[in-house]
């Protein structure tokens, strides 16, 4: 009677990798993981990433969207809490200003204060400050105010967007040359 495992070799050919590369693959993905923690937490990308984050998820809730994995465990509030601490961060970095402009001479509301209110929504389109902008009356009177967070690079452009726009026969005019525009290119 044969035995089936008395025919099998009784060594094994060594399989076992060397220690040395082990240890020197553990090395290398420990210093990958360093130098992308580094970048991340280096110039304001984590904040920025967590401010866009919750911009996204305060979009999907306002839109009835898809929430994230991690959103649906947190409530609006939560999500808002989340945006602002990243926002302010990224404030005390240096990295975001705010700015605040009262349209003395825009009533709100008014269809002059709506055609602002789309301005700067056009402006901030795609950027994650803009679900942190509050467009509306001012707690100071019926007057349009405009609260927003942008980069210091941008605050000149917003500055002189402002002064452009903080006389009403100039929305006026904006706001008649826009319908003429549109009329034409409806024809």
């Amino acid at each position: 009677m044969s035995n089936a495992s008395a025919d099998a070799p009784t060594s094994q050919p060594n399989s076992k990798v060397p220690y040395r590369v082990v240890r020197g693959i553990c090395v290398v993905v420990l210093l990958a993981m360093i130098a992308g923690a580094v970048y991340l937490f280096t110039g304001g990308r984590f904040h920025r990433l967590g401010m866009a984050w919750a911009s996204s998820e305060i979009n999907a809730y306002m839109n009835g969207g898809k929430h994230g994995i991690v959103a649906r465990f947190l409530d609006w509030d939560q999500t808002a809490d989340w945006g602002r601490y990243h926002r302010d961060a990224l404030v005390k970095q240096g990295r975001l200003v705010h700015c605040q402009f009262r349209f003395e001479q825009i009533p709100c509301p008014s269809p002059e204060a709506h055609y602002l209110s789309t301005q700067v929504a056009q402006r901030q389109s795609g950027q994650a400050e803009a679900a942190f902008t509050a467009r509306g009356r001012s707690s100071a009177g019926p007057i349009y105010e405009v609260n927003l967070w942008c980069s210091p690079e941008e605050v000149a452009s917003w500055e002189t967007w402002y002064e452009k726009n903080n006389d009403f026969s100039a929305v006026q005019a904006a706001m008649e040359q826009d319908e003429q525009l549109a009329k034409q290119a409806a024809q």
